[in-house]
């Protein structure tokens, strides 16, 4: 089995002076070990990440990562999923379906556990999540019920477990997410010491695509750093096409060559920009009538490629201006704090003219088309997740593209949680407030003493002058 190499990580090489041996234990207890185990959406794996980073709260980087992944089996995946569409499911079921999925999660632990070797005892904590059961209460209002059984992977593993993390966020009015923007921000964006500046994208296509812009920061801002996100149709629509054009489901190379085929439809491509926010219903609506209109296969995938790319491009622009508008208000609101007091004022301005990164995370068809276009149009592209330059790389080249980042994101939310940072973002989740997301359960009486330990020893960093007066 691959183990982590945490003898490199740790101590990359022997210290003969013993100053140097002391320096290097006080460093390294800057390192922190995380667990994280999530269930993806249709329920048909449990995988687990761990985690090796450095520093705390918005200055955390990942310096290491490894992930293990189980296939749920038929039966649990069938009553989760059952539980799930349910309108009214009973306490007894969803404890049934909690037992069993924190047996299979504690396996992937386990795996984590034996891959940490000696270094096992410096888990911190496992952090939970899953899909869950969203349902209203009596008079309306949302609530999330976890459907994983966190005492139980705590009394089998021994080890502490962090998990319900949308509740807190629809204490405060949100919906609960998106959560995991902030995990991503502390992945991609743009934190390099002394200056960051450039504004790095994410577009991500699964079943609906998602086009993220992470405004730069170096850590030292009061308030969490912007982030615009933009949604529309994905793999939902190219699945939509499939039932249109073929009695059988096409291979992946069969689709490689519609997509990149390079033949379009004007009139499609023009009836899909004009619908806002790619909404399904109605791309499926005009597809259909430009079938009967004879629009050919090749041409009704080669115009999605074609619409995926122009619209990528658009929210691009539109989350610059966005990005730019939201700075220039913060500036105003500080001169106005700047005016009975006689601060110096340092300059802060970064470049919203364009962006020099887009890590593209998608199915290989469609990795294949989208980054091609986006290439010949002047962007960088990077599909395994990982920056160039160690100066502003926050993500293991390890990480590629396509594979299962919920656990990667679970660990991530942990170590928030641990250093005590709101991790929802109000703009996006609706809230009223930012909150500290998620609630643990204690494992064995020593590793809950080293959470403790853990969570007291932080101390907040200092803000930037512009923020502390």
């Amino acid at each position: 089995m691959k183990l982590f190499p945490f003898s490199e990580i740790w101590n990359p090489r022997r210290a003969s002076d013993s100053s140097e041996r002391i320096e290097r234990t006080i460093d390294d207890r800057s390192r922190r070990l995380i667990a994280g185990v999530a269930v993806d959406s249709k329920f048909d794996s449990a995988s687990g990440s761990l985690v090796v980073a450095k520093g705390r709260g918005k200055f955390c980087r990942v310096l290491f990562h490894d992930r293990v992944s189980i296939p749920l089996p038929g039966p649990l995946r069938e009553s989760c999923l059952d539980l799930q569409a349910s309108t009214d499911p009973s306490s007894g079921t969803l404890k049934a379906c909690g037992l069993e999925l924190a047996d299979v999660q504690r396996q992937v632990v386990g795996e984590l556990q034996r891959k940490a070797a000696r270094y096992v005892d410096r888990i911190l904590a496992v952090s939970v999540i899953d899909p869950g059961l969203w349902i209203n209460d009596f008079d309306g209002k949302p609530l999330y019920l976890p459907i994983s059984d966190p005492g139980r992977i705590a009394e089998s593993t021994g080890l502490n477990v962090i998990d319900a993390f949308p509740s807190r966020d629809l204490e405060v009015g949100g919906q609960g997410g998106p959560l995991d923007l902030l995990p991503w921000w502390l992945l991609l964006a743009d934190r390099s010491f002394p200056v960051s500046e450039s504004v790095n994208g994410l577009i991500r296509v699964g079943n609906e695509t998602s086009i993220i812009l992470f405004a730069p920061s170096d850590g030292l801002d009061a308030t969490v750093p912007d982030v615009i996100r933009f949604q529309t149709s994905g793999m939902n629509l190219i699945h939509a096409l499939v039932q249109l054009s073929f009695r059988s489901p096409p291979g992946p190379e069969q689709i490689r060559r519609l997509l990149v085929s390079g033949i379009h439809s004007k009139s499609l491509l023009d009836a899909w920009l004009k619908i806002t926010n790619g909404d399904l219903d109605s791309m499926h609506r005009a597809a259909r009538a430009a079938i009967e209109q004879g629009v050919s296969s090749e041409q009704l995938f080669s115009t999605f490629s074609k619409w995926l790319f122009v619209t990528c491009e658009q929210n691009i622009k539109q989350g610059l201006q966005d990005l730019e508008s939201q700075f220039q208000a913060d500036q105003r609101r500080l001169e106005s704090q700047r005016k009975s007091q006689p601060v110096t004022r340092f300059d802060y301005k970064p470049n919203f003219s364009h962006v020099p990164l887009v890590f593209l995370d998608a199915e290989a068809p469609i990795r294949d088309s989208l980054g091609a276009m986006l290439g010949n149009n002047g962007f960088k592209i990077r599909t395994d997740l990982g920056l160039a330059s160690s100066a502003s790389s926050n993500l293991p080249d390890s990480v590629e593209a396509s594979s299962n980042h919920e656990s990667l994101v679970a660990a991530l939310l942990g170590l928030l949680h641990i250093d005590q940072i709101p991790a929802n973002l109000p703009s996006l989740t609706g809230a009223n407030q930012q909150r500290i997301l998620g609630r643990i359960s204690p494992g064995r009486p020593h590793q809950w003493r080293q959470l403790v330990r853990e969570m007291a020893d932080f101390q907040p960093p200092a803000l930037k002058l512009r923020d502390a007066v």
